[in-house]
């Protein structure tokens, strides 16, 4: 009398097991790409989206200040409060956005002075930081819309998270979605506008 063994499962083989990883690296090969450019575009997409609420944000600025915010480009020292043209354009746009302001000019003025850190040098705000200062720093006190401590007029909601000093200097830049270089603002006047700053000035 005979029996019968039950038969053993048959396992795959070498070939078809390389055959199964060929396919998949296949697979892999052509999924990865195009995962990974569904991402940065998605990514483009959101920077492109924040980019037009920041352009949005500055207008509203212009809107509500009647003019448009400098970037500070050209501040480069304390002097530059007597004689800079780029300073000029940071004077006449106080004057014009904040006419209830009271300063004075020069090295030791009061508008120099906001300018200064604790040592008396100049902390200037680069293109990157001018957007942060200026979208969300800029007082509700029209007679001191840089240094006083009343409530700040948020123009852009700012994600802190985002939100970074890149050089130590106290003030914030923005950072895109998952990038580490910072959004920037600049002001088209600094490349046609020559005029010298007066010497003193109390609008």
């Amino acid at each position: 009398m005979t029996t019968n063994q039950p038969r053993r499962p048959r396992g795959f083989t070498l070939v078809e097991m390389l055959v199964v990883i060929a396919i998949i690296g296949v697979l892999a090969a052509i999924l990865v790409p195009t995962l990974y450019r569904v991402v940065v575009k998605a990514r483009e997409n959101r920077i492109a989206q924040e980019l037009n609420q920041l352009h949005l944000a500055i207008e509203s600025y212009k809107q509500k200040y009647g003019d448009y915010p400098p970037d500070f480009t050209t501040l480069m020292s304390l002097n530059d409060f007597e004689t800079s043209a780029g300073t000029h354009l940071i004077v006449r746009h106080i004057r014009k956005a904040f006419p209830r302001h009271t300063y004075t000019l020069g090295t030791t003025g009061t508008l120099a002075a906001i300018f200064k850190d604790s040592d008396g040098n100049l902390v200037a705000p680069d293109p990157s930081e001018a957007l942060v200062l200026w979208l969300s720093q800029v007082r509700e006190d029209p007679r001191q819309p840089l240094s006083g401590t009343d409530k700040r007029v948020v123009l852009f909601p700012f994600d802190e998270k985002r939100l970074v000093d890149l050089d130590g200097d106290g003030l914030l830049s923005y950072l895109p979605p998952d990038c580490t270089m910072p959004y920037v603002y600049f002001d088209s006047r600094i490349y046609t506008d020559p005029t010298p700053i007066p010497s003193t000035t109390t609008p």
